[in-house]
């Protein structure tokens, strides 16, 4: 797109200067006694059967072209820019929910630990409360690792 925009500045550069040089060149102002007589002259490369005037009115209407090409080009780019600014937004709100989704993925699995120890524990319990007060409480080896797992979250 740069290159479109540069080539086209250039351009426009170009048919500019040749707009200013050529409206330097006047053509001779007619005596009222005898017929425009004018010479073949070089100027700016154009042979002397061609009409400065002429090309004057062709480069200006190709600079005009031109400025309303750049114009479209210019409107294309803003378009594109809006739509980049909009999916850029776009993707840091999925960014934001795809945050959301893992942190509550982890709140989810705390939250089974807790219940899974919570429910060994019940059963420990009501285990317990079979035998005869006289013996010492005894912890599963699933509880405890557990446990120790819930305290390294």
């Amino acid at each position: 797109m740069r290159l479109v925009r540069t080539a086209l500045k250039e351009r426009i550069d170009h048919l500019t200067q040749l707009i200013l040089t050529s409206a330097t060149v006047q053509p001779a102002a007619p005596s009222a006694t005898s017929p425009i007589q004018t010479q073949p002259q070089q100027t700016n490369g154009f042979s002397g059967r061609d009409d400065p005037w002429v090309l004057v009115r062709e480069l200006r209407r190709e600079v005009q072209e031109l400025k309303l090409q750049n114009e479209q080009l210019r409107r294309q780019v803003r378009a594109q820019e809006d739509e980049l600014d909009a999916i850029s937004s776009q993707k840091s709100d999925h960014q934001a929910l795809v945050d959301k989704v893992a942190q509550l993925e982890a709140e989810l699995s705390v939250t089974k630990a807790e219940l899974e120890v919570t429910s060994m524990m019940a059963k420990e319990v009501a285990h317990d409360s079979r035998k005869p007060p006289s013996s010492p409480p005894v912890s599963s080896p699933k509880i405890k690792s557990l446990v120790t797992d819930m305290s390294t979250i």
